[in-house]
């Protein structure tokens, strides 16, 4: 982290306006210029010294101590030039110039302001100076040159490694992949990627498989080398010739050696190992693999990594072996393995196994590593208070367990940048087993400063996070985001979480910068009673996620330099201080299910830097201010609210209305609009340009019913409908609560729409044509309590038409719900509905359901849903069969259809057991039918 806030300072030094202080300061930055160069120089060795030596870390967090008082002196003076830029170019507006000068208030008037910020700034930057020169007479005290020992220099002693028989175990199945891999006779080179975190058996699964007795037999040649960080061609091909020959090579240059390398495999199926790769440098692949070619048909590569990179750079992700974590019970043998030794009496044995399963279970996480390590800890006790002990203490407390699980992480952690060292250990920060979305911890980075300031700041962290998350599960994916159905809940490896932990925990300023809490009732009641004074002015991050708020009270407008503010699910939370737009460096505000929050602030136009508004789930939101339309840097808003007539929908009002939707053309990602219903909101909607919005990606239209008359009202909900065309990129729509008859032509135009929602549209009888939607993968229709058929309009085909074969082509999921009416499915296309995983049908009012019965004129000519992976029925009282082509290969769950269950009973008992007798998971009357999740 010290070394990317080196970088980052250093480029902050030689700004415009601190030259324009003069001389006398820039001769005091020059100095501090060539001091922090110093300082890089040793960090870049410290980085790898510091997990082994405790003064070096004290050292290194002393950096980042500095780093980040630094950064808040040279913000604070930007505040200041730029507020008093602002002043000057604000003389006619008198109150505001006050505002924005309050900073400056205390130079008295006979003294120049520039030249009491040159003194100053002078100062403070000499001070910096000087506390410095503190840190670079420590850096002499320590022993940095024993970095020669540390730094990895490619070895020739690489490919001469040796290992023991090994025994795999819990790997069956990667194992078996594998061998088949390895056996699949092709002309060219295959390249075999296995990939996964550090420590979880990639280089032990490989020795494994390549000592195998079969693929000893299969190769003509097997070649070893470990490459490590560094992916040295040249010392490759010498390995590699080593490993054929068994004699160095007398050669140096490149080209000759991988002549021989072509020589020597030329004819000949070979198997080469490449152990641990980090390279993500193509050319320096194709270079190699330039060489191999000439190998016989069936000769492989096989590539243990922690980067998906380096298998996406060879273009081998088809032929990807991914290992994930193993079983309790594997690890437990590895760990049983090591512990006990052979004599071992019975009655010990069975006293001490007990206590070493809790061990495993709590502790190894499913990595055989750290599953080894606590075996070879446990061989040298044999009491049950030492087995206890061990129980009791955290992996992160037990130093010969904690030095096993570093060292294999250190080489995932030593190839990211220094970005990405500083974004991985910020997330220390966050609780243990978070879930996190993506976009918000992104926020998070930005508000450290991480991301820099320009526009591309976000693609940035965005650009960032997917690098991590290349790397071995650093992330997992955890659920599917409701809106727009896409993975973005993540939450971080636990062992890599533990890591980063372990990493910072001496860091004092990043905690001092960051306060994240989810429901402390401790700093809840610390805000609920006045306390916000006490937090530090440097707070960067304050997040109150579920902490009980009722409201925020004195000491908001202390925290000057905050950037992000998370005040989600604060479900008593009614109203936000007007001190809340003095925050003008806030760049995230997070108000997601504050359910109770009526109206945002006054004077949002004041918060200049805010780029994300997350307001979704504000159920009892009245209105947005107006002032909200003049923040040029806002980028997210994810709700917006259309005033009714009550609030005051006039040309007076202060609130936004659905027209001023138009002036945030660069708002992107999700949008819901929600209340959408007067008649004046149709003039509204035509000039909100919806079509517009570029960066929209997902959009929910809510409306609401103001108007009884039944003809007026399905006419005034079109009309709006139809001005609210989204653009055609877009890819997730839901309508909700929609009361018009008819559905708008734009619906079928969406090419990229995946996603789509209808719900609680009672007016319409008929579906729109989705069958013509080319990309739709979900569609969901839900509440249509006077759909009374489905017919051929729903696939895009008239009456007489019989090919059906383009209607939806790509769709996955289909789940009818709660349609009251709904009597007859007719000319039901089954062809166009091959690609299909999901398909449920489902009634809240038992009473009042039908069976939808498919046309009998269609004759089955063909399996159907083929990619089916799981069907749910449920409270269907009147649903009495299945149709014949049901054949899913996942999992088939009914609830509450008594009709339907007795015909699916075992065959000596139920008619229809023969339509689900070869489901593999029917969960079925025989194996019991599946109760809902």
């Amino acid at each position: 982290m010290a070394e990317f806030m080196i970088s980052r300072l250093v480029q902050q030094l030689f700004t415009n306006q601190l030259r324009k202080l003069g001389r006398s300061v820039m001769e005091e930055v020059e100095k501090l210029s060539f001091k922090l160069a110093q300082v890089q120089t040793a960090l870049t060795i410290a980085d790898q010294i510091q997990f082994s030596d405790v003064s070096v870390k004290q050292w290194v967090h002393k950096v980042e101590d500095f780093c980040y008082e630094a950064d808040s002196m040279f913000e604070e003076f930007k505040s200041i030039a730029e507020n008093h830029k602002a002043g000057d170019q604000s003389t006619t507006n008198t109150d505001c110039s006050s505002k924005k000068l309050i900073s400056l208030s205390c130079i008295p008037s006979s003294t120049s302001s520039i030249t009491i910020n040159k003194i100053t700034t002078a100062c403070k930057i000499i001070e910096l100076n000087k506390k410095l020169d503190v840190i670079i007479s420590e850096q002499k005290t320590l022993a940095f040159e024993r970095s020669s020992s540390t730094e990895r220099e490619p070895e020739m002693t690489t490919s001469v490694r040796r290992y023991r028989r090994i025994k795999v175990r819990g790997r069956e199945k990667e194992t078996l992949a594998l061998m088949k891999e390895l056996f699949m006779e092709e002309k060219r080179l295959r390249i075999i990627p296995i990939v996964g975190m550090g420590g979880i058996g990639k280089t032990t699964l490989a020795k494994f498989v390549y000592d195998h007795s079969e693929v000893k037999t299969y190769f003509d040649l097997r070649i070893w080398v470990h490459v490590g960080d560094s992916f040295d061609i040249t010392v490759i091909a010498k390995d590699i010739i080593y490993g054929i020959k068994g004699i160095c090579p007398n050669l140096t240059e490149l080209e000759s050696l991988l002549n021989c390398v072509k020589t020597l495999v030329q004819g000949k199926r070979f198997l080469l190992v490449l152990d641990n790769v980090w390279n993500e440098d193509r050319s320096k692949w194709v270079a190699l693999e330039g060489s191999l070619n000439n190998g016989a048909q069936g000769s492989k590569v096989m590539v243990t990594t922690g980067n998906k990179k380096v298998a996406v750079m060879m273009k081998a992700t088809t032929h990807m072996i991914f290992l994930d974590r193993l079983s309790n019970e594997s690890c437990w043998y590895i760990t049983r393995s090591l512990a006990f030794s052979e004599g071992l009496p019975v009655h010990q044995f069975q006293q001490l196994k007990e206590i070493g399963k809790k061990i495993v279970k709590n502790n190894c996480k499913g990595v055989p590593l750290i599953a080894k390590a606590y075996g070879n800890l446990l061989r040298s006790k044999s009491s049950e208070e030492e087995w206890y002990g061990v129980l009791k203490t955290q992996l992160w407390e037990l130093s010969d367990v904690r030095q096993s699980v570093v060292d294999t992480l250190l080489s995932c952690y030593y190839d990211l940048s220094p970005l990405e060292k500083c974004c991985l250990l910020y997330c220390s920060i966050l609780p243990a087993d978070f879930e996190i979305d993506k976009d918000d911890l992104i926020q998070l980075w930005m508000s450290q400063g991480y991301l820099g300031s320009d526009k591309k700041s976000f693609q940035r962290g965005e650009n960032c996070f997917k690098s991590l998350v290349m790397r071995s599960i650093m992330f997992q994916k955890i659920e599917t985001n409701n809106f727009h159905g896409n993975f973005t809940k993540w939450k971080m490896n636990d062992v890599i979480h533990g890591f980063v932990r372990f990493a910072t925990r001496s860091s004092k300023t990043l905690k001092f910068r960051t306060i994240y809490a989810t429901g402390s009732d401790e700093l809840s009641n610390l805000v609920n009673h006045d306390s916000l004074s006490k937090l530090s002015s440097n707070l960067r991050t304050l997040s109150l996620i579920g902490c009980d708020l009722q409201k925020l009270q004195r000491g908001t407008e202390k925290l000057t330099r905050l950037r992000y503010l998370n005040l989600s699910n604060n479900l008593w939370l009614k109203e936000l201080p007007n001190q809340l737009c003095s925050l003008q460096n806030l760049q995230t505000l997070r108000l997601n299910g504050c359910v109770k929050l009526r109206r945002l602030p006054e004077r949002m136009e004041e918060l200049v830097n805010l780029q994300h508004l997350y307001l979704r789930g504000c159920d009892q939101l009245e209105e947005l201010p107006i002032e909200i339309e003049r923040l040029t840097s806002l980028e997210t808003l994810d709700l917006f609210v259309v005033p009714s007539s009550s609030n005051g929908f006039n040309k007076n009002s202060k609130a936004m209305k659905l027209g001023d939707l138009s002036k945030l053309k660069q708002c992107r990602g999700n949008l819901q609009i929600r209340d959408i219903g007067n008649e004046e909101d149709a003039v509204e909607a035509n000039k909100a340009k919806i079509v517009s919005l570029q960066n929209l990606v997902g959009l929910e239209l809510n409306f609401c019913r103001r108007n009884n008359d039944s003809q007026r009202k399905h006419h005034v909900s079109l009309a709006l409908l139809e001005a609210l065309q989204p653009p055609p990129w877009l890819h997730s729509l839901e309508i909700r609560e929609y009361v018009g008859a008819t559905f708008p032509n734009w619906l079928v135009c969406l090419e990229n729409l995946t996603r789509l929602v209808l719900k609680d549209c009672h007016e319409c009888k008929k579906l729109p044509p989705c069958g013509m939607l080319p990309s739709l993968r979900v569609l969901h229709v839900e509440a249509m309590g006077n759909l009374e058929t489905v017919g051929p309009e729903f696939f895009g085909t008239s009456e007489d038409e019989e090919n059906f074969s383009e209607s939806f082509p790509k769709l996955k999921e289909l789940c009818f719900r709660d349609l009251a009416k709904w009597e007859k499915w007719s000319d039901f296309n089954y062809t166009s509905l091959l690609s299909m995983s999901d398909f449920s049908i489902s009634y809240s009012d038992p009473e009042s359901s039908y069976t939808p019965t498919p046309s009998p004129k269609f004759k089955y000519k063909t399996t159907i849903m083929p990619s089916l992976v799981s069907l749910k029925i449920s409270n269907c009282h009147k649903l009495a069969t299945l149709p014949n082509f049901i054949g899913t290969k996942g999992v088939l769950t009914i609830h509450n259809c008594p009709i339907l269950e007795q015909r699916l009973q075992k065959p000596e008992e139920g008619m229809d057991w023969v339509t689900i007798s070869d489901i593999p998971n029917n969960q079925g009357l025989e194996k019991r039918l599946a109760a809902p999740n």
